[in-house]
Parts: C-alpha cells; sequence; structure tokens
C-alpha cells in the first residue's frame, strides 16, 4: 500500500500536469489564432492598398512589396487574364483564383500552392471596380507566407514541451519534501505510540510548536494516554488495596486459628469462632465492596427507576443502627422524599452514610430528611473530630481513610463514601461534605420521583441545576431550637 506521501505527490503531479497540458494547449491555440489574425489584418490592408491603386487605374504590371522582409505577394486579374502580379510569381507561379461572384472579400489559407510548395499562405482576394480604363472588373491577390506564424507557434511549443516536464518534476519534488515535513511529527507520533506499552504509561507523543491539525491531534493523544494512564494507576491502586485489605482478615482468622490448635484444651472455641466470624463478616462486605466498586467503572446509569420512598430506607437503617446501641440517632428531623432509583442501591448509600457516621461519632448521630422543591436532601451528622477541609474532596476516593488505625479497628477500608459518591452520582445528585460546627456532616441532594426527567434516568448525570450544588447551597438550612428545622421550604418538625 502506498504510503500517505507518495499518493499525495503522485496526485500533486498528475493534477498539475493536466492543468499545464491544457493550458499549454489552449495558450498554443490562442498564440497561433492571434498571429494568423494579425497577419490577416495585414494582408487584407495591403489589399487595400494595391485595390485603391487598381481603382484609380494607376496598377503597374509588376508590383513589388514595400518591404521585402514582408514577403507578401500581389496578383491582380480581371476577365482577361493577369494584368499585375509581384516580381516572385513571374518566376514561380500564380496564386490560384477562389473568389466566387457576389463577394468583395474572402481570405483562405492555401496549403502549398504551387508557387511555394513547402510553406503555406495566407491569401486574401478583395474585388474592386475601377473608375474607368483598361482594367475592367478586376480582383487583387495578395498572399502572405505563414512561415513565420509557425516557426513562432512551434518554438513556444518547443519551450512547452521542454518547461512542463520540468515544472512537474519541481512540483513533485515539493510536494515530496513538504509532505515529508508535514508528516514528519506524524511518524515521530506514531515511533512513540509504539513503545508505549502499559508498563509504561508515562511517556508522550511530542507536540509540534505550531497550533495546526497534527499538533491538535498530538494533545489529543497525550490527553488521551493521560486518561489511559489514570485509568491504569487507578486499577493497580484498586488491585494492590483490594490485596491488602484482603490480607488483613485472612491473616488474622489465621493467626487465631494458629492460637487455638497450639493449645486446643484450654480454647474457649465459642468465643474463637465468634471472632473468626467476625473478621469472614468483615471480608466478606469488602469482597462486597469491591465487586460493586468493578461493576461501577462500567456501569452509570441506575438499575431500576422505581419510586422510592426515601424516608422509610431511612427510618430503618437508623433503627437498625440504634438498635445497636453504640449512639444515639436522633430522627427528629426526619420528613418525607420520595425519589426515582434503585431502592437496594439507594439503602447501600444510606447505609454507608449511617456506618461512617456511627464508626467516627463520640455520642450521637443525627439524621436529617426534607424535600426542597424538585430535589430530596439527605444529611447525615456526627459528633466525631470532623473532616479538614483540605480532605473532603478526598475521602470520596477509593481506599481513603484519614486515620487509618480507628477505621481498621471498627472495620473501614475506604470504600464507603465511595461507593456512595458512584451511587448518588448515576440517580442524577450530588454528595459532599458541608460546614459542620461540630463533627462531620455529609449532604446528599437527589432529584424528586416528580422532577427526575427520563433522560436524566437514562443517562445517569446530574443537570446543571444539581451539579450546581454547592457547600453553601448544602449548608443553607437554619436550625432553631432543638428539635425543630427551619428550611428554604418553610416547613418545620417538633
Amino acid at each position: 500500500m502506498r504510503s500517505v506521501r507518495v499518493r499525495t505527490t503522485v496526485a500533486a503531479v498528475v493534477i498539475v500536469g493536466l492543468a499545464m497540458a491544457l493550458s499549454a494547449i489552449a495558450l498554443s491555440a490562442l498564440l497561433r489564432r492571434s498571429l494568423v489574425g494579425n497577419l490577416q489584418t495585414s494582408v487584407e490592408l495591403r489589399a487595400e492598398d494595391v485595390a485603391s491603386l487598381v481603382r484609380n487605374n494607376r496598377a503597374p504590371d509588376s508590383i513589388s512589396s514595400p518591404h521585402d522582409e514582408d514577403r507578401r505577394l500581389v496578383q491582380v486579374v480581371d476577365e482577361t487574364g493577369v494584368k499585375a502580379l509581384s516580381p516572385e510569381l513571374a518566376e514561380k507561379g500564380q496564386i490560384p483564383q477562389f473568389l466566387p461572384p457576389g463577394r468583395d472579400l474572402m481570405t483562405r489559407v492555401l496549403k502549398q500552392p504551387s508557387f511555394e510548395t513547402d510553406e503555406d499562405f495566407l491569401v486574401a482576394a478583395r474585388r474592386v471596380t475601377p473608375s474607368g480604363g483598361a482594367v475592367q472588373g478586376a480582383v487583387v491577390y495578395v498572399a502572405a507566407s505563414l512561415h513565420g506564424v509557425d516557426q513562432t507557434v512551434a518554438t513556444v511549443d518547443r519551450i512547452l514541451i521542454l518547461g512542463v516536464p520540468m515544472v512537474l518534476l519541481a512540483v513533485g519534488v515539493t510536494s515530496w519534501l513538504v509532505m515529508g515535513r508535514v508528516l514528519h511529527p506524524v511518524e515521530a507520533m506514531r515511533a512513540e505510540v509504539a513503545e508505549i506499552t502499559v508498563r509504561d504509561l508515562s511517556r508522550r507523543v511530542p507536540e509540534p510548536a505550531v497550533n495546526n491539525e497534527i499538533a491538535r491531534l498530538a494533545r489529543t493523544m497525550n490527553e488521551m494516554l493521560d486518561r489511559l494512564q489514570g485509568a491504569t494507576d487507578r486499577q493497580r491502586r484498586f488491585v494492590a488495596d483490594a490485596s491488602h485489605e484482603l490480607q488483613s482478615p485472612l491473616a488474622a482468622v489465621r493467626a487465631q486459628l494458629e492460637v487455638a490448635l497450639a493449645d486446643a484444651d484450654s480454647t474457649d472455641w465459642r468465643t474463637t469462632v465468634n471472632d473468626v466470624l467476625d473478621e469472614q463478616e468483615r471480608m466478606e462486605r469488602l469482597v462486597q465492596d469491591l465487586l460493586f466498586m468493578a461493576r461501577a467503572d462500567e456501569w452509570r446509569s441506575p438499575m431500576r427507576h422505581d419510586l422510592v420512598d426515601l424516608d422509610d430506607l431511612v427510618l430503618d437503617e437508623a433503627l437498625r443502627v440504634r438498635s445497636r446501641g453504640r449512639v444515639r440517632v436522633n430522627l427528629a428531623r426526619l420528613s418525607g422524599g420520595q425519589v426515582a432509583g434503585d431502592a437496594d442501591q439507594l439503602l447501600r448509600v444510606i447505609r454507608n452514610l449511617l456506618g461512617n457516621a456511627e464508626r467516627h461519632a463520640r455520642t450521637t448521630v443525627d439524621v436529617e430528611l426534607q424535600t426542597d422543591g424538585p430535589t430530596v436532601e439527605l444529611v447525615v451528622s456526627d459528633d466525631g473530630d470532623g473532616i479538614p477541609l483540605a480532605d473532603r474532596t478526598r475521602v470520596f476516593e477509593r481506599f481513603t481513610r484519614l486515620d487509618n488505625a480507628r477505621a481498621r479497628n471498627q472495620g473501614g477500608v475506604g470504600l464507603g463514601l465511595a461507593i456512595a459518591k458512584e451511587i448518588v452520582d448515576s440517580h442524577g445528585g450530588t454528595i459532599a461534605v458541608v460546614d459542620s460546627r461540630v463533627g462531620t456532616r455529609i449532604a446528599v441532594r437527589l432529584p424528586t420521583a416528580h422532577g427526575a426527567t427520563e433522560d436524566q434516568a437514562r443517562e445517569g448525570g446530574a443537570t446543571d441545576a444539581q451539579r450546581s450544588f454547592s457547600l453553601e447551597t448544602a449548608s443553607s438550612t437554619t436550625w432553631g431550637e432543638p428539635g425543630t428545622m427551619t428550611g428554604k421550604s418553610g416547613w418545620s418538625t417538633k
């Protein structure tokens, strides 16, 4: 297969060659037509001069050209025969008579006439009626050789025949060099991409200094490589973190069993089994979270679009947390809220948020739910140490734990908030850590069942208004006395 460089060069040469060939043919034809037209004007004027002499009965027997180099041959004839002619015609022969009756002027080309066998002549015939005298009904013939015209056209043709190939050669060489220069960055990009492997995605293709299509292609490829490198790095970190997290419960189970077997007679097997079951439960939750995150990389829309009473899910999960008795769960600010989505996935969000708040709270977890126009807002707060402002975005990344020791001891692996964000994003909502005077306050805002359009559900993306949900908006609810909340919607709960 020919390269782009070869095809472009051949196309340029062929197109320019055709254009120049047609131009050369047209130029040669126009030049010949112009020269013949000038010669025709010249012989017609000469015929008019001779006709003037004949009209005044002053035509001599021998008519010479006023300029020898003009080579104008003149012949005057009437009914009785030739009355006057140029000396050359007296030696070589006469001009054939061709003017038909009724015509006063006529010009034609004679191919190699008898008086000049190797040249063509342009002959003008002029009918003239003298005022009186010996010559009656005369016709003046003036002939001029086309040799000069033929030589001029032949010279131009030779120049064109020699010049066109030279121009085509110049076009071909120029096209080859220019295309080589243009395609050099592309070849450099190809060579660089060929060297890039999954083991080393840090390399980038060279970007030309000029801002043209190839430079934009290079930038686009580098942006693609950035995304690939980011995805690969996330995958590697995911695998590494997952392996590390799986090692902990496995090592704990092995250690407990080895200790128990070392002193089997005095081991409290019920306690050992319970400890092993706790580690197994922790490992099961981790595997489920890992499977969810693996599916979330390709899943970007809710699995179902059912009407979900979010307040029922929140209440059930809050009561379950309250039953464990570790913290006090405040539900005084819980109101109704209905959204469209997957109930199981939304329950997972609520469970992760409450579980995270339970682990980090000192004594109390507050759960708030309200409907504000086209959105439902869920806020989960705890009275723990809180999250620094610089880490409020990072906590939603996978395997992010701000206090590793506390998270490990209490079973967290840094996937809860990341999973919650994946689910909320897929439902067209937003999740953020908002300002709080004490502890951590996480706000989730989802479209209501009536506010979620089919396009939002299909695309799984938030609208511009939902994306603009900022920390200031999320924390705009004003709290009064305990047990009372006044928000934008104006409702309150005692």
